[in-house]
């Protein structure tokens, strides 16, 4: 099924800052853009019977944020403060088929969970806990279907960990559901429970446009380094 746009939000990670390293780019009107196209490189030999090649690097395309550009809005600021600077960050789209922000994390966190084994009779999500590690904090919840478990959501990544930490499940009346967390160390943490598309890139422009009735207006242009990422939403 198609995704609406409605409900799309923009951040931007930006690791030197000395806090709110990920913050939430008010108002963005238009994204577009966000491309890389790879090149080719010729593999034809001269007996061939017609041009061969494989892909090559990418060469990152230049996204375009529409903004009505407030200097009072302080992430529309800190956007300009990124261009002055000549500082590339990450940017991260958040589809419209969740809600959840990213975070950064200045410890080792969960990061996903992989369903190994679904188990059977499964009438009621069983409860998710997550051992050892040697970190707190991580939760989420299971999925069932067919009263068997198919996924694992992360609703907090937690703090402090070290290694990934052993997930178990309890209650719900099946038996013989497993899985594995996989565990990231400091920086930024994307929930699973939205898709995510994600690049690096820095702001090339922050043009400001006047016009006779009419808002203050800003194409920012972002030169993309590299390719851009999809992370779909777990099921």
């Amino acid at each position: 099924m198609a995704k609406f746009t409605k409900g799309t939000q923009l951040f931007v990670y930006q690791a030197s800052a000395s806090a709110d390293k990920v913050f939430k780019v008010d108002c963005p009107k238009t994204i577009t853009g966000i491309s890389a196209t790879k090149s080719e490189i010729d593999t034809t030999c001269l007996d061939s019977e017609g041009m061969e090649s494989v892909p090559g690097m990418a060469t990152g395309g230049t996204a375009n944020i529409g903004l009505d550009f407030d200097p009072a809005v302080v992430s529309h600021v800190r956007i300009n403060d990124i261009f002055e600077a000549d500082e590339t960050v990450q940017w991260l789209i958040g589809w419209s088929d969740g809600t959840a922000a990213p975070t950064y994390s200045s410890s080792g966190s969960v990061s996903a969970v992989a369903v190994t084994a679904g188990g059977t009779g499964y009438v009621t999500a069983p409860t998710v806990s997550f051992t050892g590690g040697g970190g707190t904090g991580a939760a989420g919840t299971a999925v069932i279907d067919s009263g068997a478990v198919v996924a694992v959501n992360i609703t907090n990544p937690g703090t402090g960990y070290t290694s990934a930490p052993t997930v178990g499940f309890s209650g719900g009346s099946g038996t013989g559901a497993a899985a594995t967390a996989t565990y990231s160390p400091a920086g930024l943490v994307l929930p699973n429970t939205r898709t995510w598309v994600s690049f690096t890139g820095y702001v090339q422009d922050v043009p400001f446009d006047f016009a006779t009735n009419s808002v203050v207006g800003s194409a920012v242009t972002v030169k993309l380094s590299g390719i851009r990422k999809l992370v779909p939403k777990a099921v």
